[in-house]
């Protein structure tokens, strides 16, 4: 009896320990308490960033998904817009053909000695420069057209006369002088050795003055030009 009594109060004595020891761990001191509750709250942070960190995984692919297929409707875009906006070939219109411009008047204020100057019908200003003058100074000082047709003097012992150029040229119907050239105050005179009062017949045509049988068998030609006397020696036959 005795016996038994001692086993159950064991038994009790152990089951007590054990409540103390139990409760003792599932309740924990002040420290302990800190200790866990830190345990807890970084264990809880730590799944709180994963939690984050996935969702954040999760929303970036599904950006990027959306950034590759903008890129792509944008670079369908772009093709379509460049192959709408590649040129087309299309047949030149035939253009209406305009008229030269023709010359309306001479600006015969703006004259130069070697240069006129011409209105066009489309309201241009047309020059026309030569290298030789094409303009000689008259007596007023006024620009005139040169002209170089001969004709007929009343010139003291001259019968014919250009004088419508820089410079006045006067033939005779003596050999011995048969041109005179004059230019201001200088002179220069050419003919044939002969008698004064020998006579010859000289024939004109434009700016071309002959005298035939002036030689055995030949003539003499002056032709007047704007710059220039020009002076032919023809042979009728060869000798």
């Amino acid at each position: 009896m005795r016996k038994k009594k001692r086993i159950f109060l064991r038994r009790m004595l152990l089951m007590v320990l054990s409540f103390f020891i139990f409760f003792g761990s599932a309740f924990p001191t002040s420290t302990h308490a800190a200790d866990f509750a830190n345990t807890t709250y970084k264990a809880a942070e730590w799944g709180f960033l994963s939690v984050y960190m996935s969702v954040k995984d999760v929303w970036n692919k599904m950006t990027d998904g959306w950034t590759v297929a903008t890129e792509k409707n944008n670079g369908s875009k772009e093709l379509t817009e460049n192959k709408l906006s590649l040129p087309v070939k299309e047949e030149t219109p035939k253009g209406k053909k305009v008229d030269d411009p023709k010359r309306v008047k001479e600006l015969v204020e703006q004259r130069k000695i070697n240069a006129k100057f011409y209105e066009l019908s489309d309201g241009r200003i047309e020059a026309e420069i030569s290298s030789d003058p094409v303009h000689y100074r008259d007596s007023d000082g006024k620009l005139q057209d040169i002209q170089n047709d001969i004709s007929k003097t009343k010139q003291k012992g001259y019968v014919y006369s250009n004088e419508k150029n820089q410079f006045k040229t006067h033939f005779s119907d003596r050999a011995n002088e048969l041109v005179k050239i004059t230019s201001g105050k200088h002179a220069i005179s050419m003919g044939l050795k002969a008698p004064d009062r020998s006579k010859v017949s000289p024939t004109v045509k434009g700016n071309i003055i002959s005298f035939p049988d002036i030689l055995n068998k030949s003539k003499i030609e002056y032709q007047t030009e704007n710059s220039k006397v020009k002076e032919r020696i023809v042979l009728k036959a060869r000798e």
